[in-house]
């Protein structure tokens, strides 16, 4: 069975859509302020796109069942959005984008081989963003870049073979994450200003780490934790005006670490 829901929304307006069956297709536009969203999808192979150009809306979007899912939400110009989704299934696919200021964004993946990519508007002007990341399951790949200023990126994974990418490029931003399972790798980058602050925590077996930050012109700080064994840690920090710290922490047997300042 095959449902096919074309909607669009302008202005001060709430809208509720469930989807039942298999292979069932979502699409929402919404275009105004005030505006409300949620999308929950009970479907194998279901694919739900929503687009939102606004200020002060939420979107929430849930895929709770089956294999194959995706998802696509932009909620882009002006402030304070708001973006919630969960994906629980096998091979699901999600892509937000987020753009501009005060925007709030959580994505959440439960199953096998998901990927998730948040672009939010790098080179835009912006400020008070952020971001949350939690991803449960095998095979996972996460992708968060961000460029608004006094924003924030959490990301938590759990489970085997994970790759987790994280581009941040603000002023006095913070970067957070935690990866436990086998063969994770992470590859952070963050340039910005005054106190930029970046903590990774691995836990598992043959992590490896990059983490490369550029903050200048006030404190920078750098915290990595890993515990397992064949672990690599490669930290590089640049432009320290007025001091920059690094804290490297490798617990088992076999790990390399590399710190260049």
């Amino acid at each position: 069975m095959f449902g096919h829901k074309p909607l669009v929304v302008t202005a001060l307006f709430s809208i509720s859509l469930s989807a039942l069956a298999e292979m069932n297709t979502a699409e929402l536009t919404q275009e105004g302020d005030y505006l409300s969203a949620s999308i929950e999808q009970t479907a194998t192979n279901s694919q739900a796109t929503v687009y939102q150009q606004g200020s002060d809306s939420t979107v929430t979007l849930r895929q709770l069942q089956g294999d194959g899912n995706q998802a696509v939400i932009v909620a882009q110009q002006f402030y304070y959005s708001q973006v919630d989704l969960l994906q629980s299934g096998d091979n699901n696919r999600a892509n937000i984008q987020n753009i501009r200021s005060d925007n709030r964004l959580t994505a959440s993946q439960v199953g096998a081989n998901n990927q998730l990519l948040i672009p939010s508007a790098k080179y835009i002007y912006g400020y008070g963003s952020t971001i949350r990341s939690d991803t449960q399951g095998d095979d996972n790949n996460v992708t968060i870049e961000q460029g608004a200023e006094q924003s924030s990126i959490d990301y938590d994974v759990i489970g085997n073979a994970n790759t987790v990418h994280v581009d941040q490029a603000t002023i006095s931003e913070t970067i957070t994450g935690t990866m436990i399972g086998n063969g994770n790798a992470a590859d952070i980058q963050q340039s910005g200003q005054y106190n930029g602050s970046i903590r990774l925590d691995q836990e598992g077996d043959f992590n490896t780490a990059f983490i490369n930050q550029a903050s200048y012109e006030g404190a920078s700080h750098t915290v990595v934790s890993q515990t397992g064994t064949f672990n690599d840690a490669h930290v590089e920090q640049l432009r320290h005006y007025a001091g920059s710290n690094t804290t490297l922490t490798q617990t088992g047997t076999g790990n390399s670490a590399r710190v260049i300042q």
